[in-house]
């Protein structure tokens, strides 16, 4: 195992330079989540800026509306390796009046309430996150024959380096690649369809069942400790008072 300690999901990215690209105030985007676990560290030199076989493949589906402070990421097969369980269940990340839901269906680990309270106080990022500091210029690669320029952010810790990057396009402007450290090995997001246009209402209503979420509970975190998972953003998101 890699390490016992992950800051993952809403940690946000920021970089010098990196002025051109911003996210439209509103969007949504098909994506599809990779779980390499014995790659090196993104970003990947293949044609299709795909990690290399084996690994495992999810439908992910985001959706971000800036204009009500509102982001949710829906994991369709496999929730994000960040917990102490296997990521074989379906889940969505909702980023809703600074509250983050976890909500789970019917394939969600024994035990877990189908939905709990992921992260609190937390807003998603603004369009313009990547003007803010840290992350830097990392390099330019091709996928599927489209320049891509990727960011890198690396956060020191006691003990080990957490490590984020960001790969926008060259040409559109759009996102590429998200990646970030697994609780093992390496997640990649691949944006497959991105349209600059404000998602469906649908997609942010939050289950009624909601309405009596608790924390989630301590055996999901590495460590026991929920402090040991800073959801970057869903990619991202902010702390707040």
């Amino acid at each position: 195992m890699k390490r016992s300690t992950l800051v993952v999901l809403f940690v946000i990215f920021a970089v010098s330079n990196a002025a051109n690209y911003q996210w439209p105030k509103q969007w949504h985007a098909n994506l599809t989540n990779f779980w390499a676990k014995h790659d090196p560290m993104p970003p990947y030199h293949s044609p299709d800026g795909l990690p290399s076989a084996p690994f495992t493949a999810g439908r992910l589906h985001s959706y971000y509306d800036y204009t009500q402070v509102r982001f949710v990421e829906h994991y369709e097969d496999n929730c994000l390796a960040i917990f102490n369980v296997v990521p074989n269940w379906s889940c969505k990340f909702m980023n809703i009046n600074k509250t983050v839901y976890l909500v789970t269906g019917d394939t969600r680990p024994a035990k877990l309430d189908p939905c709990c309270i992921f992260l609190d106080s937390f807003v998603p990022p603004p369009p313009n996150f990547l003007d803010f500091s840290g992350a830097k210029f990392n390099e330019t690669l091709s996928i599927d024959g489209n320049q891509v320029d990727y960011y890198h952010l690396e956060l020191p810790n006691p003990g080990f380096t957490l490590n984020f990057g960001y790969g926008f396009y060259q040409r559109s402007k759009h996102p590429a690649l998200f990646w970030f450290d697994a609780l093992e090995g390496w997640v990649a997001q691949k944006y497959d369809e991105f349209a600059a246009e404000a998602p469906d209402n649908s997609h942010f209503e939050v289950p009624d069942y909601c309405d009596a979420a608790v924390q989630c509970p301590q055996w999901l975190w590495p460590g026991g400790d929920p402090q040991n998972v800073l959801h970057p953003f869903f990619s991202s998101g902010f702390k707040t008072n």
